[in-house]
Formats: C-alpha cells, structure tokens, sequence
C-alpha cells in the first residue's frame, strides 16, 4: 500500500474535556470515494471518527496529483494521567499502513521534533513523531520544562533566525497572558490599509456596547490609512505591524475580520515553529466581504480557514456553504446574521450610474508587496473583459443621453485594480474612482449599478437599487454556485454593449426605478432587512466563547 499522509490543522480541547483532531487525508488521485479510512489508537479514550468531503483543487484544469478527504477524530479522554495517540490507514481490502502524521503551521504541535508542545485545559500534548502525539495531565513544572526543551530545540536545531527571535516572545506570553486574557481583548480588521467594510461597523457598534458584552476592542490598521484618524476617533487602535500584531494574536481572544488572507487569520504562520503551540486558545471570526455565490470551496476551505465563526446573510448562501461537503465547515461554524455593514447602509441616490465590475485572476500575476493582492499583467489591456469594459463605459449613445438627463457615469476598478486604476482610462466624460474610495458612498448616491460578476452589488440590492448586469463573456473566475443571474439576479442581464445602452436609457428615463421582479427576489433573498446585523454578530461571538 502506498503510504498516506493525514495533515493535522485543528489540535484542541473543547468543551467537556473533548479533544477534537481536523484534518485532511491525502491519498491518490485515482483512489476512489472511500477507499482508505483512518484508524485510530488513543488508550481507553472514547474515540468517534467523521469523514467529510474531498476538497477540489484549486487549478486550472482541476487536476490535482493527490485527492485529500475532510477528517475529524474526537476523543473522550478517560480519567488516566496520560495516554498516547497514533494513526494507522486501512484501505479497502482492510490491509493496515502506517500513517505519516504531519501538522499544517497553525497547528500547536509539529512533526520536526519531539520537543514541539502546547498546554490546555489542564492537558499537555507532546509530539511523538512520524505517527502520533502524547497526552498528560498538565503542571506549571511540566509546563515550563516543556518550554526549556523546545526552546533549546530552537537555540540548537533550528536553522531560521526569526524563529530564535521568538524566543523572548515566548516567555513574555508566558508571562503576561494569564492576566491580559482576563480583558478580553477583541482584534476586529478589515485589511490593513483599508478600513470601509465590515470590520469598522462593527467595531462602531463594539465601542458602543463594550460594557454590555464586557470585551475590549481594539481595531488593527496601519498608520498610512485613510481610515486611520476615523478609526482612531472610534476607539483604540492597534498600528498594524508584523510583530505586533503576532504579538497580539498571542494574548487576544478573538480576532475578528472581513478578509481571509493568511497574514489576517493565520498572521503567526509565518514563522510557524517560533510561534507553534502557542494560540491554541486564540479564536478566528470571519465576517466576509461580500456574499458568497458562486463555489468557492477551492479557495475558501476549512483547510485554508479553520474559523470558528463564519457570517453568512441569506438562507440559500449558508445552504450553498453547508450542504457542500468541499467547504468542509460545520454547520454550527455557520451563523446567519447578516452583514454588520448593512447596518449602516443610507440612500442619498444622486444621478450617478456607477460601472463596478470584478477582476478577473487570469489577467494577473505577481503580488503587490505592500497590500498583499495580486497585480495585473501587461494583457489587461489587450483582453476581451478590457475591451468589452471600454465598448460599454464609452457607448456614445449612452454618454449623449446621460448628458441629456442630467446623469454621470462614473468607473470604480475592482479593489485588484485600484493601484493601476490610470490603465482604466476610457474616456474624458466619465469619472474614474480611485484612491480613497469609500463603498458605502458609491452605494448612497448611486441611482444604477452596473457589474458582470461581482458581489458587491448585493449591497446595493438589500438597499432596493436599481442594479444591471453587463456579462458580454461567461465567468470563467469562478465555479457557478446556487444563484442563476437570469433566475436569480437583482435586474436585468445584458450581453452586449448596445442591450446595456438601451437598458440604461431607459433607466434613466423612467428615474431609475427597480422593477419587478427583481424588487421581489431582493426582499425575499437576504434574511434580515433591519439593522442588527452587528448585535446578531456579536451574540454569535458569545455563544461560540461560551461552548469552549
């Protein structure tokens, strides 16, 4: 047989004393649905094994060499001062193999060295490389000498200097968590250098209700951003550096954000062994940036995010989540409350029609160093999703008549595309948005939105705006999910240049209204119409604080 990789992500004591094991299982990428499972040997524990699904890989041509399952193992511990946990696999003609056991660099222990350690809840895990990890009651004498031996693996065997910087990191947690956990300290971000989405609402409504939920917020957010006087205004902020920011992720209980990008959920990844088995009790809430549509499992995965929260706005988009076994996530992970921006949503509509279409992945490569995004390449230009993106914006039909009636159009890039926002200059009469853009600005005083794919015009739906769709070329971004734009979609889908002309002519032309049925699929398709987004969000924070 040949031999299976199992990949621990999560390794954590939860409530009653259960100790829960995620990961994946690699195997083949012939092998067929259930052709290996997992066997566990872990003393007198009571043990219960969950396959979830395969995850799609994320390439081109969906090819992968190697298929990996969802696997869960949880254990009972018996009341033994110490036990020890192994993995074998069994294939389907029940012939057994040893498993190599390896551990993603969030989780707490490490396949490297038998020295790697974490604490908690009164246990002490210790690696016990290739095939398992021990488990025994935990002492503060055990606790420190586990500390001394790692430390000395570093010191010694560990090549990285920012590893062995880590060092006085570690015992300055040591130190001092034990009393600045007692704050409930609360990181909430959006991205570093931006502060316009669902992490600054819901820090607003946090500063407001601190007493009532009895935490501390602290928003996170680098000293060049536009945002950073208006945040600072709010409440504490916490300048984003590396260091920093590591550092509070160590002694916080929740970070709380809108993006899902490693530097924001797993930002002590970077240097893994420095920091390994050290935030086994730190949380991850996601609260998205937009509403999810499409199958986005091949990059939003619980191996990716293996959050404890993660917001959702409609029924159909939780469903969609839930039901999809390569998402990975539990259903109890999965909480419906809507956006926390929504919550603060005004229409201020002037005659402004405003084209906002997403970014397409094949038109880019490299990373922007200083926001973390991708970078388009010299194509953009030359592409079909350029031209037909210029043959729309300046229609001269569709300029004339705008002028006539008194309304401006105006082009606001994909976020991707605002740091090269000059290589979308179309035509003199319509205004081009870069820079400081705020979206809850766009979507007050636009009177139409026009996208081909993109999620941000769900905002603009919930406030009941006139919404168009330009999709000149299928979506080849993302795999289709639950929602059909024909069936579906908050206005009226068009294909071609001259079929948006007209629509938008007579948009204009009537005051922009939103017609049936698109008001009637707007009300129906997001759950809440109020603004208690944020308190829903914050009681679902609660309640996953409490089950711990």
């Amino acid at each position: 047989m040949k031999q299976n990789k199992l990949t621990v992500f999560h390794l954590r004591v939860e409530k009653n004393n259960r100790i829960h094991i995620g990961g994946t299982l690699s195997m083949p990428a012939e092998a067929p649905d259930g052709a290996y499972h997992v066997e566990v040997t872990a003393g007198d524990c009571q043990t219960e094994i969950k396959y979830g699904g395969y995850l799609k890989p994320p390439t081109e041509d969906g090819f992968s060499a190697e298929r990996k399952q969802f696997v869960d193992v949880f254990l009972n511990p018996p009341s033994c001062k110490q036990f020890h946990v192994s993995f074998r696999i069994v294939d389907a003609e029940g012939k057994t193999d040893s498993c190599s056991l390896s551990f993603d660099t969030r989780a707490p222990l490490s396949e490297k060295t038998a020295s790697a350690y974490f604490r908690q809840a009164g246990w002490l895990f210790r690696s016990e490389p290739p095939s398992g990890f021990s488990v025994r009651r935990a002492s503060w004498f055990r606790h420190i000498g586990a500390e001394l031996r790692y430390d000395a693996w570093l010191l010694l065997k560990q090549p990285s200097r920012r590893a062995k910087a880590c060092i006085p990191i570690r015992w300055l947690t040591f130190l001092l968590r034990p009393v600045i956990q007692k704050r409930r300290i609360w990181l909430v971000m959006d991205r570093f250098l931006r502060a316009d989405d669902n992490g600054l609402a819901l820090f607003r409504y946090l500063m407001d209700h601190r007493m009532e939920f009895g935490c501390h917020p602290v928003f996170v957010l680098d000293r060049d951003s536009p945002e950073w006087q208006e945040a600072h205004q709010i409440g504490p902020v916490l300048p984003y550096t590396k260091v920093l920011f590591r550092f509070a992720n160590l002694v916080a209980e929740w970070t709380i954000g809108s993006h899902y990008h490693n530097p924001i959920s797993r930002p002590l990844a970077a240097v893994p062994d420095g920091y390994r088995g050290l935030a086994n009790d730190h949380r991850f809430a996601f609260l998205q940036h937009g509403i999810i549509k499409d199958d986005m499992s091949m990059y939003l995965n619980r191996e990716q995010l293996d959050c404890d929260i993660f917001v959702t706005t409609s029924e159909r988009e939780l469903e969609s989540i839930a039901r999809a076994p390569s998402y990975g996530f539990f259903r109890e992970t999965l909480v419906l409350t809507g956006m926390p921006r929504h919550d603060r949503l005004d229409d201020h509509r002037e005659k402004l029609i405003t084209f906002m279409p997403t970014w397409r992945r094949a038109l880019c490569s490299g990373f922007n160093p200083k926001t973390g995004d991708t970078m388009p390449d010299e194509s953009l230009e030359k592409s079909p999703y350029f031209i037909h993106l210029r043959s729309a914006v300046s229609s001269p039909k569709l300029l004339a008549a705008a002028e006539r009636l008194g309304y401006t159009i105006q082009f606001l890039p994909h976020p991707v595309f605002i740091p090269y926002a000059n290589r979308f200059q179309f035509d003199p009469r319509v205004r081009l948005l870069s820079g400081n853009i705020r979206y809850g600005d766009i979507y007050a005083r636009s009177s139409i939105c026009i996208t081909d794919f993109s999620s941000a015009i769900f905002d603009f739906a919930w406030m009941k705006k006139c919404v168009v769709y330009y999709q000149p070329d299928p979506d080849q971004h993302y795999v289709p999910g639950y929602f059909a734009y024909e069936r579906d979609g908050f206005g009226p889908v068009t294909h071609s240049a001259d079929e948006l002309t007209d629509c938008l002519i007579d948009l204009m032309e009537r005051g922009c209204p939103m017609d049936e049925p698109y008001l009637t699929r707007a009300k129906e398709f997001f759950a809440f119409h109020d603004q208690n987004n944020c308190h829903r969000v914050t009681e679902a924070i609660l309640a996953a604080s409490n089950k711990r």
